[in-house]
């Protein structure tokens, strides 16, 4: 029972996974003593390695098992206050070691799955403790514990209990909500960026269109050139080609020098290919540029026709370093942007480390990048999760993916659960004698005192 409990899917957040089969684990160490509650948390732990491919938190249990043996069982203690000062002394610096030197765990992750186990902790200790008192009673009968002894702890019990409880599923839907809105974000950021991504090219489209335009009215090509490259300061270079792919002015001038031999000619390139059989403009794919630095370019090109005779070209190289501007921003945290062409190569990114520019993905990185599950909109990166939501824009045909790290919702969900933790931590901390119950218990005194005095 203890391994098929672990196996339940009861959710802390969305990342850590509570383990309540610790609770027949104790319940054999009160029921039959040290070795069966060994043996039974030996059989969980199998459990635990079969669904995380690991069971470290067992050495933890291990531990428990061991000391509530020693310190409670044996000399007919309950469980409940031994147990928090094992798991606060022991159990959490020890696991805290583990997910940092061993799992290599982000600290966020590390302190979730704390909180988790604390919790965890206290849930199955309290529930013991008053099976225990129904049940099994040993503890308080070798103790002798008063009527008033009995009842208080109960009550103290209850109330943690009803606090743990409470306040774990409102942390969970309090986290739910904040993951929908930030999924809900992402999807109308996408689609955004991906419009204003087309407004972009378009823009600088119309540009290169008006250029070629200009130059069929009789405006000479190096004005026109420079015309183009004060209105759209996001072109690197421009170029006017003849009709065999020669290019023949430039701007700037440096860039004819770089150019040499063969490099004159742009006939392989698909802005001259294509472009001169696209009236309205024509974007390429990104490509590595020659002869001005040799960087990641877009080719922007449209044809000249003079007496509806071919004379080439127009030409502009755009860098897309200005996509930054599109970079998404959600709960005040700045997310990350990959923007792919329609061959799926990465025009550009924020993830340099993972998704280079001019990298081509494959269909297993693409399908990484769009997560394994759309429903659930989640991927990993260099070992960071993130939310993800890619969207393929109307006109360019070009992929917008826009993520958002992980951590942030939650540093989100931590900063409402972190009142109710610290609410948790008090009501576990207090005596086993509650003041409310003491101000009751005197208040009464008092008031039979009185009633005594009348009486007489």
């Amino acid at each position: 029972m203890a391994g098929f409990v672990n196996l339940l899917p009861f959710w802390f957040l969305d990342s850590s996974e509570f383990l309540f089969g610790q609770f027949f684990v104790l319940i054999c160490l009160l029921l039959f003593g040290l070795r069966y509650a060994l043996i039974t948390c030996a059989i969980s732990a199998m459990f635990i390695f079969y669904r995380w491919g690991h069971c470290w938190p067992s050495l933890v249990f291990v531990g428990e098992v061991i000391w509530l043996y020693y310190f409670s069982h044996k000399k007919a203690r309950l469980l409940f206050v031994r147990g928090i000062v094992y798991w606060l002394v022991i159990g959490i610096p020890v696991l805290a070691a583990i997910g940092y030197f061993i799992i290599a765990l982000p600290w966020l992750a590390i302190v979730t799955a704390l909180v988790k186990y604390l919790l965890n902790a206290a849930i199955i200790l309290s529930i013991v403790d008053l099976i225990s008192f129904f049940f099994i009673q040993q503890a308080w009968h070798k103790r002798a514990y008063s009527l008033y002894q009995i009842l208080n702890y109960i009550v103290s019990i209850l109330i943690i209990l009803v606090v743990l409880i409470t306040s774990i599923v409102l942390t969970n839907n309090h986290y739910a909500r904040i993951e929908y809105e930030v999924k809900a974000q992402l999807s109308k950021k996408s689609e955004d960026i991906a419009a204003k991504i087309d407004l972009y090219l378009n823009d600088y489209r119309r540009g290169i269109v008006l250029t070629a335009k200009a130059i069929e009215q009789g405006v000479a090509k190096e004005v026109a050139l420079d015309h183009l490259m004060t209105l759209y300061p996001s072109f690197l270079t421009s170029i006017v080609t003849d009709e065999n792919a020669i290019a023949r002015v430039f701007n700037p001038l440096s860039l004819q020098e770089s150019l040499k031999g063969n490099s004159l000619s742009v006939a392989d390139r698909d802005y001259y290919i294509k472009g001169k059989e696209s009236p309205n403009g024509y974007i390429s794919d990104i490509f590595r540029g020659r002869g001005f630095g040799n960087v990641p370019i877009v080719g922007v090109s449209a044809p000249v026709y003079i007496d509806e005779r071919f004379q080439g070209v127009v030409e502009g190289s755009l860098t897309l370093g200005s996509f930054e501007q599109f970079r998404p921003s959600i709960f005040d945290n700045q997310g990350e942007l990959v923007v792919l062409d329609a061959k799926k190569q990465v025009v550009f990114s924020t993830l340099t480390s993972h998704y280079k520019v001019l990298a081509q993905l494959s269909a297993e990185e693409f399908s990484q990048l769009e997560g394994n599950d759309q429903a659930i909109m989640t991927t990993t990166i260099d070992g960071e999760q993130y939310y993800v939501k890619v969207y393929l824009s109307q006109q360019q045909g070009w992929y917008v993916a826009s993520l958002l790290q992980r951590k942030y919702a939650n540093l989100v969900a931590a900063s409402a659960w972190g009142q109710s933790l610290l609410l948790i931590v008090l009501v576990i901390l207090l005596p086993s004698q509650l003041i409310v119950a003491n101000f009751i218990a005197a208040l009464t005194n008092g008031l039979i005192a009185k009633a005594h005095l009348y009486l007489v």
